[in-house]
């Protein structure tokens, strides 16, 4: 005996489909037809429908919508050659399909969230001739770049760079490991996802007109995020003869609701795809509210922190090397241990120590990094520190104020030699030409006169 379905159907206005599946002995039961996509919502969400049949074209329906949806338990199948959500693994079946066809479509397994090019759920049962699958978007090539910059690997490697509460440097470290790996020659994507104070357009001096990972973002709701339409949404930097592409983050802080964890898991995914190192910068906060306690579906500010984590292939632990700092990177780093119980999948964190110094140290400078180690030996959550980063007030300052990296304005800056061997962690870095360094490499061509405008801040390209 066939399982029997509790149905809500949206876009049935003329009750075809309706009395179709009355007529039959599909098991199939249609407890309420809706015009709207909230009554949708709410009847899946209050437990009286366990399926939605979408009939016809639908707009409105987004990548978070189809995947609150599914959370809360409920099958989705599109119905009419119109539809083209197939991308997000949903089945779509013909207008005219029978109640036992769409019965067979409940029925077919779909993955939790698709991937950024996965193909249509195709139901075993059913032949070609009941199934539409949508045509999956074609990459734009309409972008040229250096041969070098188009080879790359048949999947790149996300590292997340995350700190606790404080100012860590997350930022910094994160722009001056992205610089590097492009200086390098790796065809490198920064991303901002910090939903809390995003600031690596301003870090870079991009202008902020709009968020480049919002647009990303809103392009996966729709369905029509490629390889094409990623590369409309980032703003490039140029380092020396290489490139930095990146992803600015939103605006203004009260419009993290505009990063939802399906579409960015789609962004990341597809980004992996195609650069060679996706490096991505989140905000601190790794709390679950309430409300997602009741409602998983339910959108929270940490949301595309914890997502960024949990799809990380590295994710690097950052604190200050300081009395504050150390304690709050100890259960920093814990908290991160207790994520990967719920998130198996999840890498351990690489523990990187930032703003070294004597002074906060307690001991001379030589012996900083020793003292530290020793300490963190004793009292740490167990993961070793894998890197430290000396402290450059004057070269942060001044690539600050005219919206350089430091592999740029500083490449022979101890700070910036420290990043380089970070970045040596994520990617192998290729020596220069001559056996120049990359950051060396971009001084060279900054010398001769690779950017104008080296004496004050202006405001970079902010769009290809």
């Amino acid at each position: 005996m066939s399982a029997r379905w509790s149905v809500v159907l949206l876009g049935d206005d003329e009750g075809e489909v309706l009395a179709r599946i009355e007529d039959s002995r599909s098991g199939l039961t249609v407890v309420r037809s809706c015009f709207e996509l909230s009554e949708v919502l709410a009847t899946v969400s209050g437990g009286l429908a366990d399926a939605v049949l979408i009939v016809g074209p639908t707009p409105d329906l987004t990548l978070s919508l189809v995947q609150t949806l599914r959370s809360a338990g409920a099958a989705v199948v599109l119905m009419g050659a119109d539809a083209g959500e197939g991308d997000w693994g949903l089945v779509t079946i013909p207008a005219s399909a029978s109640a036992e066809v769409i019965r067979q479509a409940l029925e077919t397994p779909v993955p939790e969230i698709a991937s950024a090019t996965a193909e249509p759920a195709v139901p075993e049962d059913l032949g070609s001739e009941d199934l539409l699958p949508s045509e999956p978007a074609a990459a734009s090539s309409s972008t040229e770049m250096p041969a070098a910059e188009r080879e790359s690997p048949a999947r790149g490697e996300s590292t997340v760079v995350w700190g606790p509460l404080g100012a860590p440097g997350t930022t910094t470290a994160a722009v001056g490991i992205a610089a590097e790996l492009a200086a390098a020659g790796h065809r490198t994507l920064l991303v901002d996802a910090d939903t809390f104070g995003a600031g690596i357009a301003a870090f870079l001096g991009l202008l902020e007109e709009s968020s480049g990972l919002s647009r990303a973002c809103r392009a996966a709701e729709r369905d029509v995020l490629d390889a094409g339409s990623l590369t409309e949404c980032v703003d490039v930097v140029r380092i020396g003869r290489r490139r930095l592409e990146v992803l600015t983050g939103i605006t203004r802080p009260e419009r993290w609701i505009e990063v939802r964890r399906a579409p960015l898991l789609k962004v990341l995914r597809l980004a992996r795809q195609e650069y060679d190192a996706v490096i991505v910068d989140v905000g601190y906060s790794l709390e679950q509210e309430e409300s997602w306690v009741l409602d998983p579906g339910a959108p929270q500010r940490s949301t595309a922190t914890l997502t960024a984590l949990a799809d990380a292939d590295r994710i690097l632990a950052v604190g200050q090397a300081d009395p504050i700092g150390l304690p709050r990177l100890v259960r920093g780093v814990e908290d991160l241990q207790r994520l990967r119980e719920l998130e198996p999948s999840m890498p351990s964190p690489t523990v990187v120590v930032n703003k070294l110094r004597a002074e906060a140290a307690g001991a001379a400078e030589e012996r900083a990094a020793e003292e530290i180690g020793r300490a963190w030996a004793r009292f740490g959550p167990g993961e070793p520190i894998a890197a430290f980063l000396r402290w450059d007030p004057p070269a942060c300052d001044r690539a600050l104020m005219r919206g350089r990296t430091l592999t740029e304005e500083a490449p022979r800056s101890p700070l910036t030699a420290d990043l380089r061997d970070l970045a040596a962690l994520v990617r192998p870095l290729p020596e220069g030409t001559g056996g120049q360094t990359p950051s060396e490499a971009a001084e060279q061509s900054r010398a001769s006169g690779g950017r104008r405008g080296a004496g004050q801040r202006r405001p970079r390209r902010h769009r290809r």
